[in-house]
């Protein structure tokens, strides 16, 4: 079922009752004709009868003068109607007369629009046919020239005038600098735009708008969407007619793309120095048959490093499978640079091979970048008193990404420095109870993007100042302490919640199995969304929350075996492993963005400035302060593909100010769907968006005769002139008619 309302009628009226009582009223003078017309009696006299034959010719003659007046006053009065009911046409088969145009051009700039075929892109096709339809247009019109999108403008990828009512001459000049863009078309503000500026011309209005016809563009959104569209679409010129809009057809069919969609690390996990990292391609290919090439990972440390070739692979991307691409993901486990300033990069090409290059038509969706924070081992301070806790725990500092700081007394944590720590480990210490102060402190270092990992298991009092009340890390109340050695329970690892988790990462194999734990502390008051994993009874487990900045992690058992028993497990280890990672994890989305998304970039304490360089194509350094105190700094303009380098400049805390200095990596990629190269139908889009004037074309000769609308206004002057020159003929043909008349008797 169509969303939009049915086609509109062949003739529209700004003051359609006005036609209408117009038309009644030429009734008017047909009945005064017939009311007032000459009843003859009939006397038969001789002496008349030769006089019969003059008579009858004189009628006839008198008749047709009658008759013709008749017409002229019905001609008039019926164009009078016309006039004041300022009529348009609507139908696109119905060219009007010639004369100037007023034209929005909209020229898709699109990164679709790169796509070559036979040696040509799509771009190159447009810019033809918009210089030949600007060359066909009749002496005095004007045309604004707009852009889909607008990367030089600064405007962020948003659709932008480059000329406004100009002659077609320098919009031909500025059409032969157009360059395609990194990213996709918001219609919506490209009509919203293009219906803006209509309203600042005058005569004929058309919009013509040059483009691939990108599927994503005009279906890829939903229902509502679409319709916020239409009415854009149905936006009204003065007079009450919508303005036509023409596309011109510019792609072409069977564009086969094969498109890096993805590059990714597994959730959780962090780029620790010298050490390996998982790394996730992900290739789509939009064609019709299977394309080969080949798959090459890249790494670069800092900003000024050298692409390094980790690895290469022949690859075979498959088509869509049920008129969507199947994803190919293909994995990489590079090592990650040990020296540098803090960042990595990462990049993905792939190249067709030589043979099959019409399988990938488009080169700028065929690279995805990837930057990551690299960071030194987790460091972890132990809140403990309780001798031997922590040595199972102490267990996977051998993996050299976990450092353990020396272990503190409670009472000491009010005064412990905690700028340089990672995490919190709260691992059973024994005390009664917490000061309010050192849960404010512990609150304040989550808050700033510390994180805090529970062993909860009979810890209910200390912790109450954390867990409940005002501003809990993780609102939950820790009950009492479910012990029973000959029942012992197990941690459900087949929910689907738990598989999915980053905690439990690499614990899906058999090895991995859980132990049996004979005590854990039972909570409630808790969110079901903060469980991550629950005993085989439906207990929690494992609870996990955001907090600010950083994170809290509780497990509800203890750290070592006096609540449990291993039995060979390795699970709370590698438990503890993950948890360590997941609390000091940074989301990669912070560094990666969509071209045309503004990047948030977290800044360390005591940031002073920052010095922005952008990819090569975007221009050079810049330089802003910051306010003191800020803790976050944002690129508003990410329109360029490529990496932004950050480098935050302030100075040390304390009685020593030292200067600082730490660097930032920003990936910016094109938007993936932007590589899908198939095409709207016109049958598809005329059904859809049914009574929206659209008229399609990929001539641009056929663009006046098929998209000209006459102008309301003008319309209306024609038809009240046309009143004035009958009334005239009208006046001049019953002087005549009456003197000949009068001559005749």
């Amino acid at each position: 079922m169509s969303l939009l309302p049915p086609a509109p009628p062949l003739l529209a009226f700004a003051n359609p009752a006005l036609f209408w009582t117009g038309l009644g009223l030429v009734a008017v003078p047909i009945l005064i004709h017939f009311f007032f017309r000459r009843r003859h009696r009939v006397v038969r006299w001789a002496a008349m009868d030769f006089l019969l034959a003059a008579l009858r010719k004189q009628k006839r003659r008198m008749e047709i003068e009658n008759l013709v007046l008749l017409l002229l006053r019905c001609a008039a009065i019926l164009l009078l109607a016309l006039g004041l009911a300022r009529p348009g046409c609507t139908a696109p088969s119905l060219p009007f007369s010639g004369g100037a145009r007023a034209v929005v051009l909209v020229m898709d700039t699109s990164a679709s629009m790169g796509a070559v075929h036979t040696g040509r892109t799509a771009m190159d096709r447009a810019k033809d046919r918009a210089a030949q339809f600007l060359s066909e247009l009749p002496q005095g019109s004007k045309v604004t020239l707009v852009a889909s999108r607008d990367e030089a403008g600064g405007g962020g990828g948003a659709p932008r005038a480059l000329l406004e009512n100009a002659e077609p001459s320098d919009v031909r000049v500025v059409l032969a600098g157009l360059r395609t863009g990194y990213g996709g078309n918001d219609l919506r503000a490209v009509f919203a735009l293009a219906a803006q500026q209509m309203k600042a011309l005058k005569g004929r209005q058309i919009v013509v708008f040059v483009t691939d016809l990108q599927r994503r563009d005009w279906f890829g959104d939903a229902d509502g969407r679409r319709e916020d569209l239409y009415d854009i679409l149905r936006e009204r010129a003065d007079g009450g007619i919508p303005v036509p809009v023409v596309l011109v057809d510019a792609g072409q069919d069977e564009s086969a793309n094969v498109v890096v969609a993805g590059l990714s690390v597994d959730a959780g996990r962090q780029a620790f120095a010298g050490k390996l990292l998982g790394v996730t391609a992900t290739l789509l290919n939009y064609g019709p048959a299977p394309a080969q090439g080949t798959l090459t990972l890249q790494v670069a440390q800092g900003g000024d490093g050298a692409w390094e070739k980790v690895l290469a692979e022949e690859v075979v991307v498959p088509p869509p499978g049920l008129g969507q691409p199947e994803p190919l993901p293909r994995e990489f486990l590079p090592r990650v640079p040990a020296k540098g300033d803090g960042s990595v990069r990462f990049r993905a090409l792939f190249t067709a091979r030589a043979d099959a290059t019409d399988r990938d038509r488009l080169a700028v969706d065929s690279e995805r970048l990837l930057a990551l924070r690299v960071r030194p081992p987790v460091r972890i301070l132990p809140v403990s008193t309780f001798s031997g806790a922590l040595d199972l725990l102490r267990d996977v500092e051998l993996t050299e990404v976990i450092e353990f700081l020396q272990p503190i007394f409670p009472a000491d944590l009010q005064t412990r420095d905690l700028t340089n720590v990672d995490v919190v480990l709260w691992a059973d210490p024994e005390l009664a109870s917490l000061p309010p102060e050192d849960a404010d402190k512990l609150k304040a270092f989550v808050r700033g993007g510390g994180g805090f990992l529970a062993y909860v298991a009979r810890l209910g009092d200390p912790l109450r100042l954390l867990f409940e009340g005002d501003d809990p890390l993780l609102p939950m109340r820790i009950g009492d302490v479910r012990r029973d050695e000959e029942h012992p329970v197990l941690i459900d690892r087949e929910d689907d919640r738990t598989q999915a988790h980053p905690l439990f990462e690499e614990t899906r194999q058999p090895l991995f199995f859980s132990p049996e734990v004979t005590g854990y502390a039972q909570v409630t008051g808790f969110d079901d969304r903060a469980v991550v994993a629950r005993y085989a009874n439906g207990d929690p487990a494992v609870l996990e929350k955001s907090y600010g900045r950083g994170r809290v992690v509780a497990i509800t058992t203890t750290p070592d075996e006096r609540f449990f028993r291993l039995n060979g497990s390795l699970l709370p280890a590698i438990l503890f492993f993950n948890a360590s990672q997941y609390l000091v994890w940074e989301s990669p989305a912070m560094r990666n963005v969509t071209v045309g998304s503004p990047a948030d970039v977290r800044l360390p304490p005591g940031t002073r400035e920052v010095e922005v360089t952008p990819p090569a194509a975007a221009g050079g350094t810049s330089r802003e302060p910051v306010r003191e105190g800020a803790t976050e700094f944002q690129i508003a303009d990410t329109s360029t593909p490529g990496f932004y380098r950050v480098v935050a400049k302030g100075v040390t805390a304390g009685a020593t100010a030292l200067p600082t200095e730490s660097a930032i990596d920003i990936a910016a990629n094109l938007d993936a769907s932007e590589g899908d190269l198939r095409r709207a139908a016109q049958a598809e889009l005329k059904q859809t968006y049914q009574g929206a004037p659209l008229h399609f074309t990929d001539e641009a000769e056929a663009i006046l005769p098929r998209g000209t609308q006459g102008d309301a206004g003008e319309a209306s002057r024609a038809f009240l002139g046309g009143v004035v020159a009958i009334l005239l003929i009208e006046l001049i043909c019953a002087w005549r008619f009456g003197t000949r008349r009068r001559a005749a008797g």
